[in-house]
């Protein structure tokens, strides 16, 4: 087939070519089996089974052999992908920020998972990094755990934990910039009622590197993240901030509501067509989104339509309104640690029940 390619090519006259690599195909990624292990400085991870595999990667239960009792997930990516594709690296510089940060404040930094360990391998031709597991997305303990998570104080209690999580992510300096339910999870084990942050790929820092000040804004920016909860800005080629991650973090809140209407552009194709129902959104003109959301809620859109690119959110004042919704509504919020999802995930276990950071990088649709 390659001496044919070969020949084609010489009798079209094409130029000749350097390398014929072109024609090879892609090796495929090797994938560990139980009880494989990787050996790294003062650990060597040994495999218990395979969570999850992407576009680039695969991730895996695994423990270190000096301590069998204790789980940790391990995720790879290969080094094979396009460059521009690869987010381990963006990871892990999130993980070793949020890690210093911990060192000056040891009880921040909770919708955190722990990191680890990091390394590479040459066996298996990827990078990877070692971080403790955490359970469903959000995302699957509505899809695939049936957990209702719009009843009574449970809406709450997400918004507020998922809005801490972003404050504390901006508190080091950087944007997540895919903010959905898929990229939240609940914890596992002691840390169940605990609400996480996954998914850093696709982060930046939104300081300059060698003033610590806020960057000015680009001229323009590629599209990255969830067509269905990206900002505007994002949506229009225009650099994110702050802002950007709270206004997605908006769209998530009202899915978390309303998973039906609560995103009313949620059957509308095209990204124009989705922007201008986004501003529809914050021109009030869609009232119905508030069919199962709460009306009030209107107060903190508002609020963070008025913010601009530089703009610091005021999270403390989001934070005590969502409180005081909560307690309007009838359902004051006595213990954060009272989410549906809390004690019913092991009754509907549908798989592993275990998660990490999402495989892939994200696109534009959400499928």
């Amino acid at each position: 087939m390659l001496e044919g390619a070969k020949r084609s090519l010489r009798s079209e006259q094409v130029p000749k070519l350097t390398s014929l690599s072109i024609y090879r195909k892609k090796k495929p990624r090797k994938i560990m089996n139980p009880d494989d292990t990787i050996k790294n400085g003062p650990f060597s991870w040994r495999v218990e089974t395979l969570l999850g595999s992407g576009g680039f990667g695969d991730v895996y239960k695994v423990y270190d052999e000096k301590n069998k009792a204790k789980h940790y997930a391990l995720k790879t990516e290969s080094e094979d992908g396009k460059k521009s594709m690869l987010r381990l690296k963006v990871e892990v510089k999130v993980f070793m920020t949020i890690t210093e940060g911990r060192k000056t404040n040891p009880n921040g930094f909770k919708h955190f998972v722990e990191f680890v360990d990091r390394g590479k391998s040459e066996d298996l031709g990827c990078k990877f990094v070692v971080m403790s597991l955490v359970g469903p997305s959000l995302d699957d303990v509505r899809k695939k755990y049936g957990v209702t998570l719009n009843d009574r104080s449970t809406p709450y209690i997400v918004a507020i934990q998922s809005l801490e999580a972003v404050r504390d992510l901006h508190s080091v300096g950087f944007l997540h910039r895919d903010i959905k339910p898929a990229n939240f999870a609940v914890g596992f084990g002691p840390t169940e009622p605990t609400v996480f942050m996954l998914d850093f790929g696709i982060g930046r820092s939104y300081l300059d590197p060698k003033t610590k000040q806020h960057r000015a804004p680009r001229k323009s920016v590629k599209f990255l993240g969830t067509l269905r909860y990206a900002s505007r800005a994002c949506i229009k080629g225009i650099d994110q901030g702050r802002k950007d991650d709270v206004e997605c973090w908006i769209y998530m809140v009202f899915d978390i509501f309303d998973p039906e209407e609560g995103i009313v552009w949620k059957k509308v194709a095209g990204r124009d067509k989705i922007t201008r129902a986004k501003e529809k959104f914050f021109e009030g003109k869609s009232k119905e989104a508030y069919k199962l959301v709460p009306y009030n809620l209107k107060t903190i859109v508002s609020y963070v339509d008025s913010l601009r690119f530089q703009s610091a959110p005021d999270y403390p004042f989001m934070i005590n309104y969502l409180f005081t919704m909560s307690n309007q509504a009838g359902f004051p919020i006595n213990d954060m640690n009272k989410g549906a999802w809390v004690g019913s995930l092991k009754n509907k276990k549908t798989g592993t029940g275990e998660r990490t950071d999402k495989l892939s990088g994200s696109n534009d649709s959400d499928t």
